[in-house]
C-alpha cells in the first residue's frame, strides 16, 4: 500500500513540474516575442525619424538655394526662354 502512495506522490510530483516548466516556456516564448515587436517598432521608428531629418534638411536646403537667388540645381535643364531660331 505505501509504494502505490509513493508511485501517486511522484506522479503528481512530475506532472506538477511538467505544468510548471510549460507554463515558464510559454511565459519565456511571450516575452521573447514581445521584445521583438518591441524592437522592430524602435527601428521603424528610427527609419521614419531619419527620414524626417533628411527631407527637413533637404527642404531647409533648397529654401536656402531659392533665397539665395541661386537656381536650384537637380540636374533637369531649365527652360528659360523660347527657343532660339538657329
Amino acid at each position: 500500500m505505501v509504494e502505490w502512495q509513493v508511485l501517486a506522490t511522484v506522479l503528481v510530483l512530475a506532472g506538477g513540474a511538467g505544468v510548471f516548466l510549460r507554463l515558464v516556456a510559454k511565459e519565456t516564448r511571450r516575452r521573447e516575442n514581445y521584445l521583438k515587436l518591441r524592437l522592430e517598432r524602435e527601428r521603424h521608428e528610427a527609419e521614419l525619424e531619419a527620414n524626417r531629418r533628411k527631407l527637413e534638411e533637404e527642404s531647409r536646403s533648397r529654401r536656402k538655394h531659392r533665397a539665395g537667388g541661386e537656381p536650384e540645381t537637380d540636374g533637369v535643364p531649365v527652360v528659360t526662354g523660347p527657343p532660339s531660331a538657329a
